[in-house]
C-alpha cells in the first residue's frame, strides 16, 4: 500500500472518530441528562427535553459547517481542521464539570443548552472538511473506499460513545450514575482531544498561493444560485443517510428503553454490537463502489429500507433478544449503501473552489431533519402511542431520496480530481 493510501486511511479512520465519541455520548446518556439538568418530571418527558436540546445542537451545524468549509476552501482543508477542533473538544470537557439543575436550577440547563450550541458548530466543520480532504488526495481507484472511512470513523466513535455508556451502566447503579459517574465520559475528552491534536497535525496539503485564495472567494449569494440544484441534491442524500443514522445509533436505546420496555443493560449491548458490525458494512460498501459505481449501491439501499423497515421495526417489538439484535444488525445493513457512499457523490458534485462549500451546506440535511430525528420520534411515538411511527418517518425519507439515487449516472466519475498529497 502506497504511503499516501496509508496516510489517508490514518486520517479517514480516526480524524473524527473521537469528535463522534464525544458529540454521541450526550445522545446515550439523554434520560440521565433529562433528569440531571431540567425541572423534575415524568423520565419520558425528561427524555423529551434532552432530545429537544440535542436537536438545537443540531440546528446551529450548518453555520459551523459553511464556515468552515469556506475557510478550507480560502486558506486550507488543514487549519479549518485544526480550529474545529478545539471549538468542538472544549465545550465536551466543560459538560463533565456543570453544575445539576438539582444545585444552581434554570442556570444549569443555559449552561448546558449553550455549550451544546458551540459543540454543534464546531461539529459543522469535522465530517464534510474531512470528507472533502479524503476525496481530492485519494487514488481515484481507491476513492470509493477511502470515502466511506469517514463515515467509518464516524460510526466507530459513536460505537466507543456507546461501548463507553454500557460500561457505565454495568459498572454502576442508577443512583450512582445520576450522583457523579455520568461526568466520566464526557471528562475521557481531555485525553481524546490530545490525541486529535497531533493526529491532525500529520495533515499534509498542497500550499495554497494567495492566488489561489483570492480565485476562490466566490460570493455566496453566487455559489446558491448556480448550485442550487446540486446543493438540493446534497441536502436530501444527506437528509436520508443521517435521519437513518441518528435513530439506529443514537436514539435506538432510548427507544427500546423508555417505549418498548426492553432492559436497559440488554439494549446498550445489542446497541453496541450493532455499532461494531456498521463500520464494516460501511467499509464493504466503499470497497465494492470501486468495482460498481455508487449508484447501484445507493438504489439498492434505499429500495431495501423502503420495504424492509416496518416488518424491523414490528421485530423490534419481541421479546427475543435475538431477534432484537438481528432486526438492529439488518437495519444497519441495509441503508450502509448510502451512508458509506454518499461523501464520494458530494465529492462528484462540486468542483474545488466551491466543494468545501457544497459539501458543508449539505449539513443542512442533518441540522433540519437528521439531528431533530430522536427528538420527533420520541415526541410523535409518545402522543400518537404509535410503536411503529419511526418506521414510517424513515420510509418518507426513502422516497424523497429514491428520485435522486435513481437519477445519478450509471457510471459516475472517478477521475475527476487527481491526487495532491505532497510527498
Amino acid at each position: 500500500m502506497h504511503t499516501e493510501t496509508r496516510a489517508l486511511l490514518k486520517i479517514g479512520l480516526l480524524a473524527n472518530l473521537f469528535e463522534l465519541y464525544e458529540f454521541s455520548v450526550y445522545g446515550f446518556l439523554a434520560g440521565t441528562l433529562g433528569q440531571l439538568f431540567f425541572k423534575p418530571t415524568h423520565p419520558t418527558l425528561a427524555l423529551i427535553q434532552a432530545f429537544a436540546l440535542f436537536a438545537a445542537s443540531y440546528l446551529i451545524r450548518p453555520l459551523g459547517s459553511l464556515f468552515f468549509g469556506s475557510l478550507a476552501d480560502r486558506y486550507g482543508r488543514r487549519h479549518s481542521l485544526q480550529l474545529s477542533l478545539m471549538v468542538m473538544s472544549i465545550p465536551t470537557i466543560l459538560i463533565g464539570m456543570l453544575p445539576t439543575y438539582e444545585q444552581i436550577g434554570s442556570l444549569a440547563t443555559l449552561s448546558l443548552l449553550i455549550l451544546r450550541l458551540i459543540q454543534g458548530f464546531g461539529y459543522g466543520g469535522e465530517s464534510p472538511v474531512t470528507a472533502c480532504y479524503i476525496f481530492e488526495n485519494a487514488d481515484p481507484r481507491r476513492r470509493g473506499l477511502l470515502c466511506s472511512t469517514v463515515i467509518v470513523s464516524a460510526s466507530v466513535g459513536i460505537l466507543c460513545g456507546s461501548l463507553a455508556v454500557t460500561l457505565l451502566v454495568w459498572c454502576f447503579d442508577q443512583a450512582t450514575i445520576l450522583a457523579w459517574a455520568w461526568r466520566l465520559p464526557f471528562l475521557l475528552g481531555i485525553p481524546i482531544t490530545l490525541c486529535l491534536y497531533r493526529i491532525r497535525q500529520g495533515i499534509v496539503e498542497a500550499p495554497m498561493s494567495q492566488k489561489d485564495v483570492l480565485k476562490t472567494r466566490k460570493p455566496v449569494w453566487a455559489v446558491l444560485t448556480e448550485a442550487r440544484g446540486r446543493l438540493f441534491q446534497a441536502v436530501i442524500l444527506v437528509a436520508f443517510s443521517t435521519t437513518c443514522f441518528q435513530i439506529l445509533g443514537i436514539w435506538m436505546p432510548a427507544y427500546l428503553t423508555y417505549f418498548l420496555g426492553h432492559p436497559q443493560k440488554i439494549v446498550s449491548l445489542t446497541n453496541t454490537l450493532t455499532l461494531c458490525a456498521l463500520p464494516l458494512f460501511c467499509l464493504a460498501a466503499g470497497y465494492l463502489s470501486d468495482f460498481l459505481g455508487y449508484r447501484r449501491l445507493m438504489v439498492v439501499s434505499v429500495l431495501a429500507v423502503l420495504a424492509a423497515i416496518y416488518p424491523l421495526f414490528l421485530v423490534l417489538q419481541e421479546k427475543s433478544y435475538g431477534l432484537l439484535l438481528g432486526a438492529q444488525l439488518l437495519y444497519a445493513l441495509l441503508f450502509s449503501g448510502v451512508d458509506a457512499l454518499y461523501f464520494q457523490r458530494l465529492g462528484d458534485l462540486f468542483p474545488k473552489d466551491i466543494r468545501g462549500f457544497g459539501m458543508g451546506f449539505s449539513s443542512f440535511g442533518v441540522a433540519i431533519f437528521g439531528g431533530t430525528s430522536p427528538f420527533i420520534c420520541t415526541w410523535l411515538t409518545h402522543k400518537t402511542g404509535l410503536l411503529t411511527f419511526p418506521a414510517f418517518y424513515i420510509m418518507t425519507f426513502s422516497l424523497l431520496v429514491l428520485p435522486v439515487v435513481l437519477r445519478l449516472k450509471a457510471n459516475p466519475p472517478s477521475q475527476s480530481t487527481p491526487p495532491l498529497m505532497a510527498a
